[in-house]
């Protein structure tokens, strides 16, 4: 009986799972209205006032210089997604306005560009969740918990990736 259950219900349970992780690696981009949409949002990240967040106070000196550093470079990084999704939108513009392919290579490319759109936007999860864990090498540590929480939720309330960023 017992293998039974299991020859059963194992293959039940993973099964479930997989979707479950399926759901947590949803796709974003399957448009160009999707890449201008995250354009948008990103626009909005890149003009975020960070120290809107902490008190001005508790970085001072070194701490400050850090802090600034990290976060130009930060926003760096989102320029450089954004430069990389307005290339993605123009060469999406080549594609469909080429004769070259037919319609099937067409899709196909499409379908590459936007899998190509949506890397970018997970890449800069990884670098939003490095960015958080830097800032706890020169914030003092009660600073740096309230500055990543709400950074963090910040961030996930933007939605630019569909996945959301967690920092222990």
């Amino acid at each position: 009986m017992k293998k039974l259950i299991k020859l059963f219900i194992i293959p039940i349970l993973m099964v479930v799972m997989s979707f479950s992780f399926a759901l947590n690696a949803k796709a974003v981009i399957n448009s160009e209205y999707d890449i201008q949409y995250k354009l948008e949002k990103l626009t909005t990240l890149k003009n975020f006032d960070f120290f809107s967040i902490i008190n001005k106070n508790e970085l001072i000196g070194y701490r400050l210089e850090n802090f600034n550093m990290s976060s130009t470079y930060y926003v760096n990084n989102v320029i450089s997604v954004m430069d990389s999704l307005r290339n993605i939108l123009n060469q999406i513009e080549i594609v469909k306005n080429s004769a070259d392919y037919s319609d099937t290579e067409k899709n196909m490319q499409l379908n590459k560009l936007y899998q190509d759109a949506n890397t970018a936007l997970n890449d800069l999860d990884i670098k939003t969740m490095n960015f958080i864990i830097e800032a706890r090498n020169y914030m003092p540590s009660m600073t740096y918990q309230k500055y990543a929480k709400k950074f963090r939720e910040y961030y996930n309330s933007l939605e630019i990736s569909g996945s959301i960023v967690e920092v222990k």
